[in-house]
């Protein structure tokens, strides 16, 4: 029996269940969206799926470095994180994950100089802006999909803003 855990420990168990937890709220959630916004029956499951998949790893990673964790552990996690990913995804998901990563900060630096703070939905929002101008073209994404932003945005990062909250 085990009394007592470190919070690196903790970060590492956390690690261990992103993805499987990622891949669950795809699983239970996706059938829905394809009856809710049918335009989703023009993209395959497997592009949703990667860009799902890449949105929500990213909120974790940014939660991650923004958390109280020591920086030593997040570090290590990060670490680790990143061996399983890069031995789980090809070459193809790894630009997807840096491209995902540059908008991210890209939109929050503007977002930050535009307003003086970052707006109430604007994680949920700049991933969800992602996610769309992947999935369509970028034209589309600014035109006619642009209320597909917002609920796959707030899918994508909800659970996993706070994810490595004890």
């Amino acid at each position: 029996m085990i009394l007592f855990c470190s919070n690196e420990n903790k970060l590492f168990k956390k690690a261990e269940l992103l993805i499987p937890a990622i891949d669950a709220l795809y699983l239970t959630t996706y059938p829905g969206l394809k009856e809710a916004f049918p335009v989703l029956k023009q993209i395959t499951d497997t592009k949703w799926n990667i860009c799902f998949k890449i949105a929500s790893l990213t909120t974790a990673m940014v939660s991650l470095i923004a958390s109280d964790h020591k920086q030593k552990s997040r570090s290590k996690v990060g670490k680790k994180l990143k061996e399983v990913l890069d031995n789980e995804f090809d070459a193809e998901w790894c630009i997807l994950f840096t491209d995902c990563n540059e908008f991210f900060h890209a939109n929050m630096e503007r977002l930050e100089k535009e307003n003086n703070k970052i707006p109430l939905f604007a994680i949920a929002d700049t991933m969800g802006l992602w996610m769309v101008r992947i999935m369509f073209s970028q034209a589309e994404a600014e035109t006619e999909r642009k209320e597909l932003i917002r609920p796959f945005g707030i899918l994508a990062t909800k659970e996993f803003l706070e994810w490595w909250k004890d």
